[in-house]
């Protein structure tokens, strides 16, 4: 009971952080501040190298960076094979965290990893990836 409850706390943290990703934006004199983003490390990584590889290359579009920034649970063989250099092996942090969260939070995840590779990650750890 008590590990229920503690994951379903976990849970409810990790999609408050994930909503403030989405929707924290700020007014800006001449254009909106996007938010800072909320996401777990191991896709900050993932959302980073994206942004670094896959984003300024003509040939990949922006559905393709969703894929290889969030790729599902099940979808490493596959995009591995379609996206050869392009794709970014999963971490072991990457898998545990598919285990515990990417079902139930799939939807405001992937508005917050689109958030973030368009607007950047707007935190300290993009200093670290320049």
């Amino acid at each position: 009971m008590e590990e229920t409850k503690a994951t379903l706390l976990r849970s409810i943290k990790t999609f408050e952080q994930l909503v403030s990703s989405v929707e924290d934006w700020q007014n800006g004199k001449d254009k909106p501040i996007p938010p800072k983003s909320e996401l777990p490390d191991c896709i900050k990584k993932r959302v980073a190298w994206v942004r670094n590889n896959c984003m300024v290359i003509d040939d990949i579009n922006f559905i393709d960076c969703m894929q290889i920034a969030l790729p599902g649970p099940l979808e490493e063989n596959k995009l591995r094979e379609r996206y050869h250099d392009l794709w970014l092996p999963m971490g072991e942090d990457y898998k545990q965290y598919c285990l515990h969260f990417y079902a139930p939070l799939l939807n405001i995840l992937g508005q917050a990893v689109a958030v973030a590779l368009i607007y950047g990650l707007n935190d300290d750890s993009e200093e670290d990836e320049k």
